[in-house]
């Protein structure tokens, strides 16, 4: 099916923006370093039908005003932005319509910025978190991309320490699919997930079970061993 957004107000429910499919698109991505920083380029992964193609890049103080319009839009976890933790999606602005969902931002008016995501929390419980593209640029492979460019990330930061890497999230069941189709599993046993975890999907179940129907909020993971 297309891509799509389930929109709940669960305000402790991290991953629920995006769920629409990746395209099977040709991609070339590799990593590059742009002002000092190690950035994620996509150089040709989601070629749109507005014209360029989708830049990741690490995120700035400049794009927080951006990413807590997007958090807030989506009835997402407005706490714990930071961002370090966060890649931002861009397109050439000329690829952008008025109708597109734009927030206002301060980024360089030549770049749109069209998604962002990140992974935050301690060692010990890291949670891949805040994932959005905006509605018009939903089913174009830019949330996979996005995923895929922060795990990479985090799984180069974990073999840096020699330390295994356990990625969770916490997302509606209707949306599993596009977690499993980036090699996360669900989590069947949620007394292994930390505290704060299990609080999310404890009470998004609650509040699913009387005001959504026929949706689940679940806890997802992803490991990858030294």
């Amino acid at each position: 099916g297309g891509g799509g957004k389930y929109r709940m107000n669960l305000g402790w429910v991290s991953c629920v923006a995006y769920s629409g499919p990746a395209l099977s698109v040709a991609r070339d991505g590799r990593r590059r370093r742009l002002n000092n920083r190690v950035c994620w380029i996509a150089a040709s992964q989601v070629e749109t039908s507005r014209g360029g193609s989708v830049q990741l890049r690490q995120a700035t103080s400049v794009d927080m005003p951006w990413v807590a319009q997007a958090v807030r839009s989506e009835g997402m976890n407005p706490l714990f932005l930071e961002s370090t933790g966060f890649l931002m999606a861009e397109v050439a602005s000329e690829g952008v319509g008025e109708g597109d969902g734009q927030f206002s931002s301060n980024i360089p008016l030549s770049r749109a910025v069209v998604g962002c995501g990140q992974i935050r929390g301690p060692k010990e419980a890291r949670e891949l978190a805040s994932l959005y593209v905006v509605p018009s640029f939903r089913g174009r492979g830019i949330g996979s991309d996005l995923v895929r460019a922060l795990v990479e990330r985090e799984r180069q930061h974990c073999f840096t320490e020699a330390r295994d890497m356990r990625l969770t999230l916490v997302c509606l069941s209707v949306t599993q699919a596009f977690y499993k189709r980036l090699g996360f599993t669900r989590v069947e046993d949620l007394s292994s997930l930390p505290l704060l975890q299990r609080v999310e999907v404890v009470l998004g179940n609650v509040y699913a079970r009387f005001f959504v129907d026929n949706a689940e909020v679940i806890s997802m993971e992803l490991i990858s061993k030294v």
